[in-house]
């Protein structure tokens, strides 16, 4: 199990969601209070973030849309960088996670989440059963021979966004692509006997879609709330709780998009659906 956070609004530094709120990932690592199953989320840290297209980055480069990606095998406290540079970079569009190694999946920076391709990064937090043993073989067979070679190492979170990958390249939005990677997800591991809490976050340069999926086990918890600062926060628990968080129910999902893609500093629009 592994516990999210990500943020949708005007420019904010990429620590928002990582060490500066009350219970930010930082605190999310070793005190989670909200995950049904595993203890700590230590065995790895990993952002995602977006500089919008047309935008001038650091040092006169003008960005392509492109996801850009931070990943440890450290918890956020250990890792030599991440806090000294999370301080100084921002982006309207952050993604997140701090990683609890489900047994059976291997440790190291490979498999720590989020995941990019191209304008798409996803992180998954959930755990499909039995999946070395019965679900993988069936269910990398699911992703196209384009994408599988994207690969980075063999675990369900990772398939997981290769199916997301593949629907975003054929068309689908943000929704769309994390329900049909969940939903394909989900039919291999009924034809195998197989449970699994799929709770998949995908961002792109328009913002963040969070699918609360599961079959067989209740979903994990997950929020969202305005922030002070004009954008939206969606985590695994609140990182403020002096914030009004809303849950997302199970099979539920929440949307944080800009209204115009093209202007980073728009408000984000949220949106909860059952």
């Amino acid at each position: 199990m592994c516990r999210i956070a990500a943020r949708v609004g005007p420019p904010a530094r990429l620590s928002t969601v990582l060490y500066d709120q009350p219970r930010a990932l930082h605190e999310l690592a070793v005190e989670p209070a909200e995950m049904r199953s595993g203890r700590i989320n230590v065995d790895g840290t990993g952002v995602a973030w977006f500089a919008p297209p047309g935008a001038e980055a650091d040092g006169g480069v003008v960005a392509d849309g492109q996801a850009l990606s931070y990943r440890t095998a450290a918890p956020p406290w250990s890792d030599a960088n991440l806090a000294g540079l999370s301080t100084r970079l921002t982006s309207h569009v952050v993604l997140a996670a701090v990683r609890a190694t489900t047994p059976g999946i291997p440790q190291g920076a490979a498999f720590v989440h989020p995941f990019t391709s191209g304008d798409l990064a996803g992180t998954h937090n959930g755990w499909v059963s039995d999946f070395r043993s019965r679900v993988a073989r069936p269910l990398m067979a699911e992703v196209s021979d384009a994408t599988f070679g994207e690969l980075t190492g063999m675990s369900d979170a990772n398939v997981l966004f290769l199916l997301a990958v593949d629907a975003h390249r054929a068309g689908a939005t943000l929704r769309e692509a994390a329900e049909e990677a969940t939903r394909r997800t989900i039919k291999v591991c009924e034809a195998q006997g197989a449970t699994a809490t799929l709770t998949l976050a995908l961002a792109d340069p328009t913002g963040v879609v969070v699918v609360n999926a599961a079959h067989g086990r209740q979903a994990n918890s997950l929020y969202a709330c305005p922030d002070l600062a004009g954008g939206i926060g969606i985590a695994s628990e609140p990182l403020d709780p002096a914030l009004d968080w809303t849950p997302v129910p199970d099979g539920g999902a929440v949307t944080a998009l800009h209204p115009d893609p093209d202007t980073s500093t728009s408000d984000p629009r949220m949106e909860i659906t059952p």
